[in-house]
C-alpha cells in the first residue's frame, strides 16, 4: 500500500509517496478540504487522492469501475475485462474503447468462483497462474496504459473487493 505522510498547516499537506525506490517526491500542498486527511498522520492514500495529487512510481494510472455505476467518465479510455458482456447493457450502455476478454479468467475458473469471498484467495492464485500464460496480452494492455496515462479498467461483478478486475489491476501494477 502507499501512504502519505501528511504533514501541514491547516491549510494543507505535504505528499510523500514512499516506493521501493525513494526517488520520486510530491510536494504538492493540496487544500485539505479536498484531500481531507488530518495533518501529522500516516495515512492510505485512495485512488482519489492519487488522482488529485497525479503523481506516483509512473504517471499511468489504472481505474477500476463497475459498468452498472453512473459515473463512469465517458472521455477516459475504458477497456472491458469480463470474458461475458454484461447482462441487460448494451453496446451503446458503455462503449468501451476495447474489450480484453482473453485476459478474463477462463470460463472453468469463473463457474468454479462464482464471486464468492470464501474462494477469494485461492481465485486470485489460480487467475495469476492463467495470467502469466497471457503475456503479450498484458504487456498490450501496459502499453495502452502508457499511452493514455490513465486507464478505466470496466467489470460487471457486483462485489467490487473480489473480481477479476482486482487481480488484474494488481498484476499490471506490479509489471
Amino acid at each position: 500500500m502507499d501512504w502519505c505522510l501528511a504533514k501541514g498547516n491547516g491549510s494543507g499537506h505535504f505528499c510523500k509517496p514512499i516506493f521501493d525506490d525513494a526517488q520520486e517526491v510530491c510536494a504538492e500542498i493540496w487544500n485539505s478540504t479536498l484531500v481531507n486527511f488530518p495533518p501529522l498522520r500516516d495515512v492510505p492514500l485512495s485512488d482519489a487522492h492519487w488522482g488529485l495529487c497525479n503523481r506516483r512510481k509512473s504517471t499511468a494510472m489504472i481505474i477500476l469501475k463497475r459498468v452498472y455505476d453512473n459515473d463512469i467518465d465517458p472521455t477516459a479510455f475504458s477497456i472491458l475485462v469480463d470474458r461475458l458482456w454484461p447482462r441487460g447493457l448494451s453496446r451503446d450502455d458503455i462503449r468501451p474503447d476495447d474489450w480484453f476478454k482473453d485476459l478474463a479468467p477462463s470460463n472453468e475458473l469463473r463457474k468454479w468462483f462464482g464471486h464468492d469471498p470464501g474462494k477469494w484467495v485461492s481465485f486470485r492464485k489460480k487467475y495469476v497462474h492463467e495470467l502469466n500464460s497471457k503475456a503479450d496480452a498484458l504487456h498490450t494492455l501496459k502499453e495502452l496504459e502508457k499511452k493514455h496515462h490513465t486507464i478505466t479498467l470496466l467489470y460487471g461483478a457486483k462485489d467490487t473487493l473480489h473480481n477479476n478486475a482486482v487481480v488484474l489491476k494488481e498484476v499490471l501494477e506490479s509489471m
